[in-house]
This record gives structure tokens, sequence and C-alpha cells, in this order.
């Protein structure tokens, strides 16, 4: 029965300390969201600042309703972002969604703690 107790009590504090690693899988835990990418000369862009400035620019095309939301929430849902986050694969999650000329990736990220991450991805190849 200790035993249990024990196992029960082991678990949920490595689940309750994972949800404070900085993992964030709901945009609106973040204060703020910016990614930049050019891809074949066009540059696209997703903004969001918590909680109602948000936006989405294809090309000379800006958004800024709720589908702009819309984008910019399954954006960072396919990315994952979080501390973790590899540059290399979120270029991988952008060829694979059609982004199969990248020349630029810029990610800009600040988390619920209000801590800043930035991640910077340039095709060298070019």
């Amino acid at each position: 029965m200790i035993r249990r107790i024990v196992l029960s009590a082991t678990l949920a504090c490595i689940l309750l300390s994972g949800a404070s690693t900085g993992y964030a899988t709901d945009l609106k835990n973040s204060f703020s969201f910016k990614m930049s990418v050019v891809n074949n000369g066009k540059e696209h862009e997703w903004e969001y600042n918590s909680p109602v400035d948000y936006e989405y620019e294809n090309g000379d095309r800006v958004i800024k309703d709720q589908r702009a939301l819309k984008e910019i929430e399954n954006l960072y849902q396919r990315l994952n972002i979080n501390e973790m986050t590899k540059v290399e694969e979120v270029v991988s999650i952008l060829q694979r969604d059609g982004f199969n000329q990248l020349e630029r990736v810029e990610i800009r990220w600040i988390n619920s703690e209000g801590r800043l991450f930035t991640w910077n991805w340039v095709d060298n190849g070019r």
C-alpha cells in the first residue's frame, strides 16, 4: 500500500514538473510568438502578442482577424514550440508543409514566464 502511494506521488511530481519546464502546446500560454520565413523569395510572417494582437502576412497580403489567429495557432501547434525546440526540426516541418525553397527562418518566442527564446536558420547553399 505504501509503495503504491509513493509511486503515485512520484508520478504526480514528474507530471507536474513537466508542466513547468516551458513546454507550451497552447499559444495562449505565451506572451509573444513571431516567426518570419522567406521561401522562394516570398516572405511570410506570423505574429502573436498576448492576448488580442495577432497578424499573418503572406507576401503583400496582411490578415488581422480570426483567420490570422487560427493560422498562427495551427502553425504554433504543428511546430510544437517549447524551450527544447530545435530549428532543424522546424525547418523539416516547414518543408513537409510545402515550404520547399526555404531561404531563412527566424523565430522569437516569449514563454509564459517571460523568457525569450530565439531560433535562426539561413540556407547557406543559396
